[in-house]
């Protein structure tokens, strides 16, 4: 079995981790930026959100992603992520 590793967005990420893919587009942290980011690989473009602090980590929800922040857990509304 063969397979072709590619770069799927290139950055100035300082720490990036916890890829998910959403069904439409694929989104990740930078731990140290700090951000939360997604790339919509239809055209490419690389979407990031700056956050007051580092982030471990996030997860898809219903009611919007949540946000790993280092001081506890935190709800983001999509509608401060869309576009």
């Amino acid at each position: 079995m063969s397979f072709q590793i590619e770069c799927a967005a290139r950055g100035a990420d300082v720490l990036g981790e916890c890829p998910l893919w959403d069904g439409r587009e694929l989104w990740w942290v930078d731990i140290l930026g700090p951000a939360l980011k997604r790339l919509d690989p239809a055209s490419g473009t690389v979407r990031a959100l700056a956050l007051p602090e580092p982030i471990g980590s996030f997860a898809f929800r219903r009611a919007g992603s949540v946000l790993a922040l280092r001081p506890g857990v935190k709800g983001l509304p999509e509608s401060r992520f869309a576009g």
